[in-house]
């Protein structure tokens, strides 16, 4: 699981921002959402939004996690070798000449883990990789331009790895390229995490099945098991799951199958649309673009809940109804739908989310960015910001909070 991501000097982050999935102690006397792992001592959440007025620094926040599993993943393989490092730093006030940051921590095989860098415009400035095996803190390594000091914690070829890491590629990146076993399960976890609506430049499509396919195995293990090991074993609770989604969405689908397809193409998929003239089953490749946006972000997310990854939504919202919003991040906080413990990050203007006296998100769950006076994005956690007991959806969209876009322009009668 994800538990925490700081930022420095990416876009509109000018300084450092962070963001925390681990649950509060205000909330832990009625903590029916945190999840406790060997490896970590604290509950951490499955579902964490960030909201705010247009421009505010939402995206950007995610894109830096998406740049970060691009150089993690393709810096050895993909960055030309004398094209320095392709970031995007704080575009004025001399920004631009500092480094950029860039750490995360997460648990994986009940080991906690710290991995982060920091880059400028040539080159890997600092990189740094530490451990927490049966509970005790290891430094794996820490790098300093082209030096490299490892403890004595990770095992492997090391130096021989080291003097082949270029000055603008990750250590990381090099090592998974050479099957260093011990660090795979670093590199394989930023390779888990899927990236939705984030920008292409940031996607490497050889990471992750396209979503025909993805589709395809779900529909094909609802009537096929033996045909092709699918994504989703537990086929008919998916199955529904989908549907249910798409039925709640009003488009008018009401079922999807697999067709056989010919010689020369493969399976197709269709959906059924309620129509009096019959059946009436149209080609996915000939739906509506907000239809087809939908399924993708369906199939990416039961995959995630099923296998338990790390699902990152850009604008969730901008193709779902505020209510499919809402039921999607619920099915992210429930522990019957999500046994794997699976979670959802992502930005959204859906209020509803607050809404009510069992909001899809609570406090501590809700994060807010705004920006200074500089243009400079600072992101705060609204269960730091005291709503009391204020209806958060309600203090939200009276700026109590701040990160609400101020309309008064719009208003001249005040209203």
């Amino acid at each position: 699981m994800f538990i925490s991501f700081r930022c420095d000097n990416h876009r509109s982050l000018c300084f450092e921002q962070s963001i925390d999935f681990r649950a509060q102690p205000a909330e832990a006397g009625n903590d029916r959402l945190g999840r406790a792992l060997p490896g970590h001592s604290e509950h951490l959440l499955p579902a964490l939004g960030i909201f705010g007025a247009n421009a505010s620094g939402k995206s950007n926040l995610l894109d830096a996690l998406a740049f970060m599993r691009q150089a993690v993943s393709g810096s050895h393989r993909l960055w030309p070798p004398d094209g320095g490092v392709p970031r995007d730093p704080f575009a004025w006030g001399g920004h631009a000449d500092r480094a950029s940051l860039f750490e995360v921590t997460f648990i994986a095989g009940g080991v906690r883990y710290v991995y982060g860098f920091k880059v400028d415009d040539e080159q890997v400035c600092e990189e740094w990789i530490f451990a927490w095996p049966s509970g005790r803190k290891q430094k794996w390594l820490e790098r300093k331009g082209a030096s490299f000091d490892f403890g004595a914690g990770l095992k492997g070829e090391n130096r021989r790895i080291a003097q082949v890491t270029r000055e603008n590629g990750l250590f990381l990146s090099t090592a998974a390229q050479h099957r260093h076993t011990q660090l795979g399960v670093v590199y394989r976890w930023f390779r888990s995490l899927r990236c939705q609506n984030l920008d292409a430049e940031h996607e490497d499509p050889r990471h992750h099945l396209p979503f025909e396919r993805r589709l395809a195995h779900l529909l094909r293990s609802r009537d096929d098991l033996e045909d092709e090991q699918s994504l989703f074993p537990q086929s008919d609770a998916s199955f529904l799951r989908l549907l249910e989604l798409l039925r709640s969405a009003d488009l008018g689908i009401e079922d999807i199958q697999l067709s056989a397809g010919g010689r020369k193409r493969g399976p197709r998929i269709l959906l059924r649309h309620s129509s009096s003239d019959g059946d009436a089953w149209l080609p996915l490749e000939e739906e509506s673009d907000g239809t087809r946006a939908l399924l993708r972000l369906a199939a990416r997310a039961l995959e995630t809940l099923h296998v338990g990854r790390v699902l990152i939504v850009d604008d969730l919202d901008s193709h779902l109804h505020p209510l499919l919003t809402r039921a999607l991040v619920k099915l992210f906080n429930c522990s019957e739908a999500n046994p794997e413990n699976a979670q959802i990050l992502f930005s959204s203007h859906a209020s509803v989310l607050m809404a009510g006296s069992n909001p899809a998100l609570r406090a501590d769950q809700i994060w807010l960015a705004s920006k200074d006076g500089v243009g400079a994005t600072a992101l705060t956690r609204l269960s730091v910001a005291g709503p009391g007991s204020v209806d958060l959806e309600r203090g939200y969209l009276e700026g109590r909070f701040g990160a609400a876009p101020d309309c008064s322009p719009l208003n001249p009668d005040g209203a």
